[in-house]
Order: structure tokens, then sequence, then C-alpha cells
């Protein structure tokens, strides 16, 4: 599945992670209180970074994750990308081009760890391949999965499959981003298929992670705790605690 010894800062990255203990995940979902500060490393999927008191570990999977984080890039230690993220549903290298051209602009001083999704049919196998995906949440715990220390990591999740709706002080960050003139078609083209009608969109993905996982729909409810019984059961040898209740 990987090669650690081919690629320099993925080799760094796991034992960045296996120095921890202590781990914080969040996503974009509502909370119900603040995150607490006595973590001993911080991870935001997509634009979820912004709400975290300390930046260390940022994951995406497209182009679009980077709208909103303007002010937060030089704070941030390891950005997790694909080779070859996705723009508008497409995975491509021009795409991780913007991306790293984004980080410049912006002053990223970090290190970016590249792996390749399951679906590329041509991977560069220097790189780390997770197993089977459906959302960058499981991209970090397929990382955390392949760490030596795996059994010593308590790790604690906020905002994932907690709500419908997505936290509003992320939403403001993105919607209110100052991008620069030369991304602005690709900004707006985001808002338009994404935050125009933005619980649609949710629904719709919810959907699609039901589909995926074979999940009978339900209520809600029975939703949302069905696809966190399938994160637990998907990754048994990982301590991983969901902190936030269900909206």
């Amino acid at each position: 599945m990987i090669n650690l010894m081919k690629d320099k800062n993925t080799i760094e990255f796991f034992n960045y992670l296996n120095s921890k203990k202590k781990i914080c995940i969040v996503c974009k979902g509502l909370l119900d209180g603040p995150i607490p500060q006595n973590y001993d490393i911080y991870i935001g999927i997509k634009q979820s970074i912004t709400i975290l008191p300390q930046k260390d570990v940022l994951v995406m999977n497209d182009l679009e994750g980077i709208f909103g984080l303007e002010n937060d890039f030089k704070n941030i230690k390891y950005i997790i990308l694909p080779n070859k993220p996705h723009c508008k549903y497409n995975p491509s290298s021009e795409a991780r081009d913007k991306v790293f051209a984004y980080l410049k602009h912006f002053g990223f001083k970090g290190k970016v760890i590249l792996f390749e999704l399951f679906t590329n049919k041509k991977p560069n196998k220097n790189l780390f391949i997770p197993g089977k995906v459906v959302n960058s949440a499981e991209v970090i715990l397929e990382f955390l999965n392949h760490c030596q220390n795996k059994n010593k990591f308590n790790i604690d999740v906020y905002g994932w499959y907690s709500s419908l709706e997505d936290n509003q002080d992320i939403t403001r960050k993105i919607v209110f981003a100052e991008v620069p003139a030369s991304f602005r078609p690709d900004f707006l083209s985001y808002m338009n298929r994404t935050y125009k009608d933005k619980l649609k969109h949710n629904d719709k993905i919810w959907k699609y992670y039901l589909s995926h996982y074979q999940l009978n729909k339900g209520t809600h409810q029975e939703n949302l705790q069905n696809l966190r019984k399938q994160i637990l059961d998907k990754n048994n040898e990982l301590k991983i605690t969901f902190k936030t209740k269900i909206f």
C-alpha cells in the first residue's frame, strides 16, 4: 500500500503523528460547546481548521477547500492533500497546481503531504494510498490507522455527523473570503454549486454516504447515529470518541 522510505514528507508526518496521544479532529458540523485547549494535536477537516485554537493539520480533498483559509495558512504546520484534488467534482493535476499557487500567495510555510485517492487508476506508489474512503475525515483516520503507536491514541471528534446544518462560524469564513481576482471564477463557481442551498447540498451528501455504506434510511437522528457507528466499526483499532451530540 505504501513505501514510506520513498517520500520524506510522508515519513516526517507519520513520525509527527506517532509522537502524539491526545488527538482532536474537528469537522464542519454544529458544535455544542467550545473546543478544549488540552490536546497534543489539532486536525481540521477542510475549513473547520479556522475555529481551532491551534492550526496543526489541515485535511483537504478539493480545490474549493482553500477558500476561507486566507488568514490561517501561515499558521498551519501540515496540509494533507490528494495528488489530484477534485475541482468541480473532478480530480486533476491542475487543481493541485492551483492549490500550491494559493498557498504561496498567502505565505504558507508548512509542508504538504500528498496522498493518492483510491480512485486514481495510475497512482504515484511512493505516496500514501488510503483504503476506500468517502470523505476527508476518513482520510486522516486512514493515516492514524497506519501509525505504529495507534494503540496509544485517544481521538476525540467534534462536528462530524452531528447535524445536517454546517457550523455558521465556519460558513461565514467561507462565504466572506477575500479571494484574489485570479481565483474568483473558481470561488464563485463553488458558491453557486454548494452554497446556493447548502442544506440541500448536505442532504444529498448524507444520502450518498448512507448508500455507500448500504445503510437503511431512517430518521435524521438514526441516519447520523448509524454513520457514526459505521466509522467506529470500520476503525475498530482506534479509540475514537464522538464528543458532539447529534442535533
